[in-house]
């Protein structure tokens, strides 16, 4: 049996205007960070984190994210954003630190418009056992973004990082590394096994 994630990431907290924020940091290299609950890190995140550092923050800290990593003097990350992903994004695009690409997991949305202003890579991901909007919204995205690249992962639902964290965590990590060398074009929809 895997050991926890969580055994893996080391705990700690940030205080912001009297708020201690919780989060969870292992790995090295491109930093990756993720609004979890609870900052709990998954199996997905030990996965990353063999070849980046990866930063898992409780929710609450969504507006104040900037000054979190600010705090933890990281000056470039990559956003993976969840379901409901316009939320996270205007935050992040606050921020001094450089975002430098977006990762969109199973994104439910009715209207591109808040990503037309993204002047950077971005990946959606989707599952092909999952709910027609995520790959609805891949492919709108895909349309309407002129750097998304958007790839199906094959027999996974909308929660792929918890069923297929092998094939989700292999996607994501190459995607941080190359970015707009990124394999898959916009013209494409691949699967990954």
């Amino acid at each position: 049996m895997d050991a926890e994630p969580e055994d893996n990431f080391r705990a700690g907290t940030v205080e912001i205007d009297g708020r201690r924020l919780r989060y969870r940091d292992a790995g090295q290299g491109d930093v990756i960070v993720e609004l979890c609950e609870g900052a709990r890190p998954t199996r997905f995140h030990e996965l990353l984190a063999a070849t980046n550092r990866v930063l898992v923050v409780e929710p609450s800290a969504a507006r104040l994210l900037a000054r979190v990593l600010a705090a933890l003097k990281i000056d470039g990350f990559n956003l993976i954003a969840r379901a409901a992903a316009a939320e996270a994004i205007g935050p992040a695009l606050e921020t001094p630190a450089a975002l430098r690409a977006l990762i969109l997991i199973s994104p439910t949305l009715a209207d591109p418009a808040p990503f037309a202003a993204l002047d950077l890579p971005v990946l959606v991901l989707a599952g092909t056992r999952g709910a027609a909007g995520p790959q609805e919204a891949g492919r709108l995205l895909r349309e309407h973004l002129k750097n998304c690249h958007f790839v199906l992962v094959y027999d996974a639902g909308d929660a792929l990082d918890a069923e297929r964290p092998e094939a989700a965590a292999a996607v994501v990590a190459d995607f941080v590394e190359r970015r707009e060398r990124f394999m898959v074009t916009s013209e494409s929809g691949v699967i990954h096994p």
